[in-house]
């Protein structure tokens, strides 16, 4: 039997990542993100490269007396991302996620191809070992 933790981040990457616009406001980024059952939206950037909004960006956002209604996902989002290839093992991604202190990192394929894993994807491969 093979470890589900050597197994590639790809196996478990979903790579219909859901994504959010820049001018979105926190009511309607934290909407999207209820009706697509993530804790993580894509964010569009001028540049091409990528930006999420966490949940966790959200509610710090809040907490730090943003208004849901006017603050936008440009105000909230991360632009420092760590990303990983999907070939990378789902052992060392969740010894990067340890170590950085995050919650979400973004795995890069070849072109387009984008994939958002959070800390929760890994519970299932980390109860099967």
């Amino acid at each position: 039997m093979t470890n589900p933790l050597d197994e590639p981040i790809r196996s478990i990457a979903a790579h219909d990542g859901v994504a959010g616009k820049r001018a979105a406001t926190l009511r309607g980024l934290s909407k999207r993100m209820t009706d697509n059952g993530v804790s993580a939206l894509f964010v569009e950037q001028r540049s091409g490269e990528a930006a999420i909004v966490t949940e966790h960006d959200i509610v710090a956002a809040l907490a730090n007396g943003a208004d849901p209604d006017s603050d936008w996902a440009v105000d909230v989002m991360s632009r420092e991302i760590i990303e990983v290839t999907p070939d990378v093992s789902i052992a060392d991604v969740a010894e990067l996620m340890q170590q950085a202190h995050i919650r979400h990192v973004l795995v890069r394929g070849g072109g387009d191809e984008l994939a958002i894993v959070s800390i929760r994807d890994l519970l299932d491969p980390i109860l099967q070992q």
